[in-house]
């Protein structure tokens, strides 16, 4: 269950006041709770960051490929890199490089419009 940091600080004041054994059966916590409580109200505690990992592909390497051949499709960096191009596309991800935009008109696109315009 997840209590707010006002409950935190209400149980830790309890416990400091009454004794931990009687904050515990009071708000019915476990007592992993109410020191975890603790430990993360220590001015201290630093909160974990989670680690990304890279299974297959050395992140700087692909970073450093991407800049300098920046128009390379992900089935090119992959054969390049041997790997499938579904692990570039999730490493890309994972170091935050948007896809590319395409700015043009694809010739069927074109084609329909066309004929669009000439039923008006």
């Amino acid at each position: 269950m997840t209590y707010d940091k006002t409950t935190q600080n209400k149980v830790l004041a309890y416990g400091e006041k009454h004794g931990v054994r009687k904050a515990l059966r009071k708000f019915d916590i476990s007592q992993v709770a109410y020191y975890n409580f603790k430990k993360r109200a220590s001015s201290d505690y630093i909160s974990p960051s989670r680690k990304t990992y890279f299974k297959k592909l050395d992140p700087t390497k692909l970073k450093q490929f991407v800049i300098e051949n920046p128009d390379r499709t992900l089935k090119e960096m992959g054969e390049h890199f041997k790997v499938s191009h579904v692990s570039v596309w999730k490493a890309l991800k994972k170091l935050n490089f948007s896809f590319k935009k395409r700015s043009f008109s694809t010739e069927n696109e074109m084609k329909q419009n066309d004929q669009n315009t000439q039923k008006n």
